[in-house]
């Protein structure tokens, strides 16, 4: 946070900022966490799981772009978000699937046969999705990131031009 931020809104509305910011932040990963079952299980009441994740990700989206004021400082925090989301969804794939088998042959042998198909079966549209993510968020980033350099170009040059007239 800008240390100018900071005398505006006193210690109390930094810290209520800062909070603000995280809850968003965990309001994004958690409609973005919530989309995942939505492709593995089809229910009746996806309609519903889909409007729940939707409206997260657009509460954290404005609360975002209110906190840091630009488009492209927004689009760049969302990349990094999304680009974090996909690479944990990666990671658990490749490491959280064995350990979820086990763990269910070693409840039910019963069941065994059945998680193991339904896991065989539902992994490949995850890693899609988790990918879809990994893509979304490095290209965001990136955007978001031009979106910036661009803008504080035109600043250091509407900067230099009032100095030059200064002169």
């Amino acid at each position: 946070m800008h240390p100018a931020a900071t005398k505006r809104r006193g210690f109390v509305g930094s810290v209520f900022a800062l909070v603000l910011r995280y809850l968003a932040q965990a309001a994004y990963f958690a409609g973005l966490t919530a989309l995942i079952p939505l492709v593995i299980i089809p229910t009746p009441k996806a309609p519903t799981y889909f409007s729940a994740a939707m409206g997260l990700i657009i509460f954290a989206v404005l609360v975002l772009f209110i906190q840091k004021g630009t488009l492209g400082l927004t689009i760049r925090a969302l990349g990094r978000l999304t680009t974090l989301s996909g690479v944990l969804a990666i990671l658990f794939l490749m490491f959280g699937r064995e350990a979820s088998i086990n763990f269910v042959s070693g409840v039910s042998s019963a069941l065994a046969p059945l998680i193991r198909g339904y896991i065989e079966r539902s992994v490949p549209s995850v890693w899609l999705l988790a990918l879809g993510f990994l893509l979304i968020g490095i290209v965001l980033w990136g955007v978001g990131g031009k979106m910036v350099k661009k803008s504080q170009y035109h600043e250091i040059a509407h900067f230099k031009r009032r100095i030059e007239h200064l002169k």
